[in-house]
């Protein structure tokens, strides 16, 4: 069983640990200090954001799994936001940008004839040709819904990751000036700026 007090406390301490080293690096590198000393500390701050990341995707699904609407709020601690997310990664550019311009091709023809030689030109080709050479067009800046209207699957064009919720949790604060009341269906109070 957790002892969810003990966890609370570790996070804490682990917090507040990285809030002084923070402090005491903003200023530049302490004097004294040696290459060893940094690179094992890169590695000790890597190997925990490492850690916690993953704790932190842990404790996300967990909290999305107990959340009866995509918005919550728990009284005199947090409004919580539940959304879902998916990653895509290793696009298939040329594929891609190829089946968005083909998906298009309708609307323009396919040939034209030039007025002054009656050379017939392939318009379509050329135009994909030189739009390609030209730009750097890459798969993870598509717009998803876009692609979809026009009858595309993202996934046939990148590795795609399950769904995974995606929670933001904000602090309650304690000014009741703030706003609404956050209980009131419809209403959250934004977070103060700090």
């Amino acid at each position: 069983m957790i002892d969810w007090d003990e966890v609370l406390s570790a996070v804490a301490i682990l917090r507040d640990a990285a809030a002084e080293l923070d402090a005491d690096l903003g200023s530049g590198a302490p004097e004294g200090v040696t290459l060893s000393e940094l690179a094992r500390l890169t590695l000790a701050l890597d190997a925990t954001a490492a850690k916690v990341d993953h704790a932190r995707g842990f404790v996300h699904a967990l909290t999305a799994e107990l959340m009866e609407d995509n918005d919550a709020v728990v009284p005199g601690v947090a409004y919580l936001t539940r959304e879902w997310k998916k990653d895509r990664s290793k696009w298939d550019n040329d594929a891609l940008l190829r089946d968005v311009l083909m998906s298009l091709q309708a609307e323009v023809p396919a040939h034209a004839v030039m007025p002054d030689t009656g050379e017939r030109v392939h318009t379509w080709e050329q135009g994909v040709t030189q739009l390609t050479r030209a730009f750097n067009v890459t798969g993870y800046q598509a717009r998803i819904t876009q692609l979809q209207r026009l009858g595309l699957d993202p996934g046939d064009y990148c590795v795609e990751k399950p769904w995974r919720p995606k929670v933001t949790v904000t602090a309650i604060e304690e000014d009741p000036s703030d706003g609404p009341d956050p209980s009131t269906p419809g209403q959250r109070k934004r977070p103060r700026a700090r």
